[in-house]
């Protein structure tokens, strides 16, 4: 390699390393920002149908739970879906949806809104303060004790004597509590009953939860419990699981111990209270008729603006080559961009060193966007079918001898039927197919090209030549498709753009290899063991 190369490479590894060595040694300035964007769009399910069904409602009047706003989370834009007019009242617990006989007419119901975690930070103390209406039903109702079958009742109390001393606070005694279910009494959620609960110490969060409520209350501590939700992951959309967190009220606040977690009253983040009193809705959740789904509402999960303003205040280079300077809609764009480059390194690795054979230079990388598009099964599902039913297509198509651009104009409008059925076919099969994204107009054209590309490589190469070079496509795509999924590497480009020196560089050494190839080794590996 010559000496121009040599500096010209440790040049462009030189300038990004200063850059991310400066940044990282100013707390201010994150190599990737942590995310403070918790807001998402929610949608909470009701099948009416299926409620009134199931709890023998029949001519009755009732009343739903659903999300409201409270001290830790903001709900807003909510709406209802299925019906014009809709009655809510407030109570202690949460809002009330009112279902008259008119709504029960309905089938479903689903309540639309946006929700807010107003506290974004890793773990937070939970605590809201007494109302002068839950005064009122303090001991009717979060004291209640009555519901416990006398057997229940007894192994509770013989427990309650082994862990709680007479002379304890009433603090201490909910912390005693707390900290035994957490260490003596081990999430199961196969166990769903609280006296095999008691017997065989472990239970689900519903039984946990029961078995710290009537604890505190049978030491004269109120408490209840709440209908919780945590989203788990910032991807796409996502069907909630219901988590049951008893909550006692110690002096006048009420402090929410979530028993999978530590110290006492401390959340994660993105976790939101449904509603705040379990047996008021006891059969609903029971039977799992209440469903909730959440999206997230920004494609982004950094907050643009305040990022820049930092980056303006630390250095004004920084804030001139920022990405956070475009729109919040071309953010999601430039996350994929970015990774195209990686995806050429990738590729000159496996041509150069591997030895792999692929259809040119930009088909594998556009496969794997293509996969990207449609998520990793549909996409190769739908790619083996295409490629089989294009090359078909394309013989057909040669036996009628039509110009070139005829003849691709009209395989690609077959191959927008094939997509056009094919999508019919997979929405209308979504569970089984677990569709997370929506299909586009990307796969249409990089399918098309390749159906193109892959006949006449078979016409030319022969039969052989193109199904080693439609593998090693397919090989070098999956490897691009891992690399493109990964969430942390394409924030850590859309915030460090300089990074794409250090492929430029890569892709300097990997040009200059002139030794023998991975392939090219096995191949001849015979002829190097054989003495001259």
């Amino acid at each position: 390699m010559s000496l121009y190369k040599k500096i010209l490479i440790l040049i462009l590894l030189i300038i990004p390393t200063i850059s991310l060595i400066y940044k990282k040694s100013d707390s201010d300035i994150e190599i990737i920002p942590q995310s403070i964007s918790h807001s998402w769009n929610i949608s909470v399910t009701y099948p009416i149908d299926e409620i009134i069904q199931e709890l023998d409602f029949k001519d009755k009047d009732f009343l739903l739970p659903t999300i409201r706003s409270t001290q830790t989370q903001n709900v807003t834009n909510s709406r209802f879906i299925g019906a014009l007019n809709v009655t809510k009242t407030e109570s202690p617990n949460g809002t009330h949806l009112f279902i008259d006989k008119k709504l029960r007419k309905l089938k479903s119901l689903t309540n639309s809104a946006q929700i807010e975690i107003l506290d974004g930070s890793q773990k937070r103390p939970l605590i809201s303060p007494l109302t002068i209406e839950e005064k009122k039903i303090l001991k009717t109702k979060f004291l209640n004790i009555k519901s416990l079958k006398e057997e229940t009742l007894d192994k509770l109390k013989e427990l309650n004597k082994k862990i709680i001393s007479a002379t304890e606070s009433k603090s201490d005694i909910a912390r005693k509590i707390y900290f035994y279910l957490i260490e003596e009494v081990p999430l199961d959620e196969d166990i769903s009953n609280i006296d095999e609960a008691l017997e065989l110490s472990s239970g689900s969060s519903l039984v946990q939860a029961e078995i710290f409520t009537y604890l505190c209350r049978l030491n004269n501590i109120p408490a209840r419990i709440n209908i919780t939700y945590q989203i788990k992951s910032k991807k796409g959309s996502q069907k909630l699981v219901p988590i049951f967190i008893p909550e006692a009220l110690l002096k006048n606040d009420w402090y929410l111990a979530e028993l999978t977690l530590t110290p006492f009253s401390k959340l994660k983040e993105d976790f939101f209270v449904f509603y705040k009193n379990y047996e008021d809705f006891k059969s609903l959740f029971n039977k799992k008729l209440i469903h909730l789904t959440v999206n997230p509402v920004l494609l982004n999960q950094v907050d643009s603006k305040f990022y820049s303003t930092r980056l303006k205040e630390k250095h004004w280079l920084y804030a001139l080559f920022s990405l956070h300077h475009l729109p919040i809609t071309l953010h999601s764009v430039f996350f994929t961009v970015l990774l195209i480059p990686i995806g050429t390194l990738i590729l000159s690795f496996a041509r150069n060193i591997v030895g792999l054979k692929s259809f040119g230079i930009f088909t594998p990388i556009l496969l794997a966007l293509f996969f990207l598009e449609t998520s990793l099964l549909i996409g190769f599902i739908f790619f083996t079918f295409i490629v089989l039913l294009g090359f078909g297509q394309r013989y057909f198509l040669d036996k009628l001898y039509l110009l070139a651009i005829p003849r691709l104009s009209v395989l690609l409008t077959l191959v927008i039927i094939s997509y056009t059925l094919f999508s019919l076919l997979i929405y209308q099969n979504s569970e089984m197919f677990q569709i997370t994204t929506s299909l586009n107009y990307l796969p249409i054209v990089i399918i098309t090209g390749f159906i193109e590309r892959f006949s006449i490589h078979f016409i030319e190469e022969g039969a052989v030549n193109t199904f080693k070079a439609l593998i090693g496509t397919i090989i070098i795509s999956m490897s691009c498709y891992v690399i493109f999924q990964l969430f942390y590497l394409k924030r850590l480009l859309f915030n460090n753009p300089e990074l794409l020196l250090v492929v430029i560089a890569l892709n300097i050494l990997i040009g200059s290899y002139k030794g023998f190839r991975f392939s090219e080794v096995l191949r001849f590996k015979e002829f190097g063991g054989k003495s001259s």
